[in-house]
């Protein structure tokens, strides 16, 4: 099913259509850069995923107060999308992750899914930018 639905899209959007890896991920590279992880979690959802900031994150000596403002940024637009930032400690990771009720997916919820979800990790990237620069400006009225 998801194969299908990763074809479908890839053929509506115009970009190359990914073969799945050997956990059965599609990395999907849209025109614009970014890099969508998707893959089927336990026949219940298909799970839109990517990592987003910069590598200069992880060595910042500001590591903490970026991310007490990307926790507040999220909390604020929690309530209108459908994404969640979330954090891997381990390599100093933030992840924008999305899951779409397998009984819900058609060639059109995934491409709007995926509309969404790039648009937010776009949103996501230029906030971290914001927040490490010496004058950030919330993206939010706080």
């Amino acid at each position: 099913m998801l194969k299908q639905l990763i074809q479908q899209v890839t053929q509506s959007l115009k970009i190359p259509t990914p073969e799945p890896n050997d956990k059965g991920e599609y990395q999907l590279t849209c025109n614009d850069g970014l890099t969508v992880t998707i893959f089927a979690k336990n026949k219940d959802a298909v799970v839109l995923l990517s990592p987003f900031g910069n590598d200069s994150l992880k060595d910042s000596p500001d590591l903490e107060k970026t991310l007490k403002k990307v926790l507040q940024w999220s909390l604020v637009r929690q309530k209108e999308n459908p994404e969640t930032v979330s954090w891997k400690p381990d390599n100093k990771q933030l992840f924008l992750f999305r899951e779409l009720p397998a009984a819900e997916a058609s060639e059109k919820t995934l491409k709007i899914a995926l509309e969404s979800f790039l648009n937010n990790l776009e949103f996501w990237n230029k906030a971290i930018e914001d927040a490490q620069s010496s004058s950030p400006s919330s993206p939010f009225p706080l």
